[in-house]
């Protein structure tokens, strides 16, 4: 064998802690227990919009507005859309940009703007 005898076990999955090993005893047992077995896995859970920087909503006082240099599909604009705050996206690509603007006029409450995004 071209392998030393130290590392044997752990290249040719003879080691009992082989992961690849964990994962198909994990899907059998979910399969058997009638669970999920496709996503053995947990999916990561994510905490959603997080402000970086206090904000008034207070009548009067200058509007905050969020800045995304890479707008990509929008998702940021869209949530700062839904959180009150005015927003401005930016992308090199055009086609981002065109997709971020049918994204926001399609699931965003609104019109204002748009063009400028184009």
């Amino acid at each position: 064998s071209l392998l030393s005898d130290e590392y044997k076990g752990k290249w040719a999955g003879t080691e009992g802690q082989s992961s690849g090993r964990r994962i198909l005893q994990s899907m059998k047992a979910r399969r058997s227990s009638g669970e999920d077995h496709d996503k053995p896995f947990k999916p990561p859970v994510t905490v959603g919009w997080m402000p970086t920087c206090e904000c008034s909503d207070n009548e009067g006082d200058a509007r905050c507005v969020v800045l995304d240099p890479f707008a990509g599909s929008g998702t940021t604009l869209l949530e700062a859309y839904n959180n009150g705050r005015d927003s401005i996206g930016v992308d090199l690509k055009k086609d981002h940009a065109e997709i971020a603007a049918g994204r926001i006029r399609k699931e965003g409450d609104f019109q204002e703007g748009l063009d400028e995004f184009q």
